[in-house]
């Protein structure tokens, strides 16, 4: 409403001394700070997380023991996930801004866990792989990270 009301004094040729008369009340600052929190459609507010699969012969240098069969992660306070076998698995809508706990388990029980926020990767599509080597790993999305 107040913005409509900014776009009528500033087209209006016959209002541009109260335009003027505006900002100079409220100050330069005021009119910033009014037309930076108006709403843009500066991109996307939720994330994506590609879930790939175990490639073929990954596990055979395990730190962690865990069953491949049995393999399952759980994001933030969602439920239980069997991990991929064939095709990566999409997670969306996950918050930009907050940090995420990502919990692998195996034979049901917790094996690995870490927090990560999209922030930090200066992206908002995100993959996730688990060899059993190095852990659960977020990575750019690359070619060998397929979701559908």
């Amino acid at each position: 409403m107040l913005q409509n009301r900014f776009d009528q004094l500033r087209q209006d040729p016959t209002s541009a001394n109260r335009w003027e008369e505006i900002v100079r009340r409220v100050g330069y600052a005021a009119v910033v700070v009014l037309l930076l929190g108006l709403p843009t459609s500066a991109g996307p507010k939720t994330g994506m997380l590609c879930v790939i699969p175990d490639p073929p012969g990954c596990c055979t240098r395990v730190t962690v023991p865990f069953d491949l069969k049995t393999l399952m992660f759980r994001i933030d306070n969602g439920t239980k996930t069997p991990w991929p076998q064939e095709t990566g698995l999409k997670i969306e809508g996950l918050s930009l801004g907050e940090k995420h706990l990502v919990v692998v388990y195996s034979g049901g029980k917790p094996i690995q866990s870490f927090r990560f926020r999209f922030a930090d990767y200066n992206e908002t599509e995100l993959c996730l792989l688990f060899d059993g080597y190095g852990g659960p790993d977020l990575r750019h999305m690359s070619k060998s990270c397929q979701c559908k």
